[in-house]
């Protein structure tokens, strides 16, 4: 900070840190006696104790470090849980799971569905921080932690691989995974580029059948089960609305990256998409986006959208993804109309049907997404060698249609997705300002 005038503060904090310094650096104050014990780092419980204690007078205590700190190893092996997470009493029968990546999506939702399951072997748990891998191994009982997923992909007791990391290492951890001969359960985006996408569908096509599965957890929920079931036997396209408050996020933040996160429409508004999907029973062949600009808005983005999907079928989705609005209020709602009925899914909390002019409810305590039952279907699946819980056409067409998406808010005109056809890979999927029908005021 700004030291107070000379004249009227003479010594300030700043400035008798600095008369200090200038002392020990002079020779003229000697600190030596302040130091009355020292320990190596690896005691240092002892000389806590030893304070605690008060056996000795202490002023100074120092921890020493080694010269040369000792070679870190890649990996690390586990012999017991720290919350005595379960383990499979027969490991050679169950499904061995390797995982990449301990964040906070990781280790709040994904590792816990699987920390509970007898059918399987948590092997060991990758990530590039050390001490975070080591310490997420332990908590959920994985038999290693390691820094190199080498060890993973190489491990022969891995059956399958599960693939949380940044947006930008999805697709190639993907593929390393599938070259491997694992199994594969990767969260979205599936990918940021079509030509990535490709290179994916290659791989499958190559060899040893794995089975892939993606992040999309909403086509499982509770709610998004009984909307489908509502509409079993309806003959005729539907239509849908799908309002994504999706809250404000800086420019600065990663998932807004075209690099790392591939912008939020990408990231994020792909789950609306396979959503609609499902419940159309028939995937996207042509987008249709506009940007939100023009008014006081300093700059347009694509987080605050509108997207209308057309279906194989002819069905027409619009999916309204916006970054304007307040977090207080509900995040997702979906209508979906067709055949004299209607279903509403009010954030997951609760969905409403109505068909010859009867409506019924129903409602679960707190959000139910369909995290767990879609980790559920990809371990069955792989357990069972297919087939995955969503075909690899809809993941592809899904993730196809948000990159087609941010072409689309770029030229201002619609996207075909026909057989064969993919988005220009020549502009990245990126947040940058985007092409509109009237500019900013």
């Amino acid at each position: 900070g700004l030291d107070y005038p000379y004249a009227y503060v003479r010594w300030t904090e700043q400035r008798n840190i600095q008369a200090v310094l200038d002392l020990m650096g002079s020779g003229r104050l000697d600190v030596g006696p302040l130091t009355t014990h020292r320990y190596p780092i690896e005691q240092a419980g002892d000389a806590y104790a030893m304070i605690q204690a008060g056996a000795e007078p202490a002023v100074g205590v120092v921890l020493t470090y080694p010269a040369s700190p000792p070679p870190v190893p890649r990996r690390i092996d586990l012999t017991t849980s720290r919350n005595g997470a379960p383990r499979p009493r027969d490991p050679g029968a169950a499904l061995g799971v390797g995982f990449i990546g301990a964040g906070s999506f990781a280790t709040a939702v994904l590792l816990p569905a699987l920390a509970g399951r007898r059918d399987v072997a948590l092997r060991g748990l990758c990530s590039a921080g050390g001490l975070s891998a080591r310490s997420q191994a332990s908590r959920f009982g994985f038999a290693y932690a390691c820094s190199d997923r080498g060890e993973l992909l190489d491990d022969p007791r891995v059956d399958a691989v599960f693939i949380a990391t940044r947006h930008d290492l999805h697709a190639p951890l993907l593929l390393e995974a599938l070259r491997a001969g694992k199994h594969a359960f990767v969260e979205k985006p599936l990918a940021l580029r079509a030509g990535e996408l490709e290179e994916i569908e290659g791989a499958l096509a190559r060899g040893g059948c794995p089975v892939l599965a993606v992040g999309f957890n909403r086509r499982f929920s509770p709610a998004a089960r009984a909307a489908r079931e509502h509409f079993r036997d309806v003959q005729e396209p539907v239509t849908a609305i799908y309002r994504f408050n999706a809250g404000d996020l800086p420019p600065g933040h990663w998932a807004q990256d075209p690099e790392v996160g591939g912008g939020r429409v990408v990231g994020e508004a792909c789950h609306a998409a396979d959503l609609l999907t499902f419940l159309a029973g028939s995937p996207i062949i042509r987008v249709h986006a506009e940007p939100v600009s023009g008014g006081r808005a300093l700059r347009v983005t694509s987080d605050r959208c509108a997207l209308t999907l057309r279906h194989a079928d002819g069905a027409v989705s619009t999916l309204l993804y916006t970054a304007g609005g307040d977090r207080a209020a509900p995040k997702e709602r979906v209508e979906l109309f067709g055949g004299g009925r209607v279903a509403v899914i009010d954030d997951f909390r609760r969905v409403e049907l109505s068909c010859g002019g009867r409506r019924t409810s129903r409602s679960w305590r707190g959000q139910a997404k369909g995290h767990r039952e879609g980790v559920a279907a990809f371990l069955d699946a792989a357990r069972a060698g297919g087939p995955p819980p969503i075909p690899v056409g809809e993941l592809v067409a899904t993730s196809r249609a948000m990159i087609a998406a941010m072409e689309s808010m770029r030229t201002g005109l619609p996207v075909d997705l026909g057989p064969g056809r993919a988005p220009e890979d020549d502009a990245p999927p990126d947040d940058s300002p985007v092409t509109s029908a009237a500019p900013p005021e």
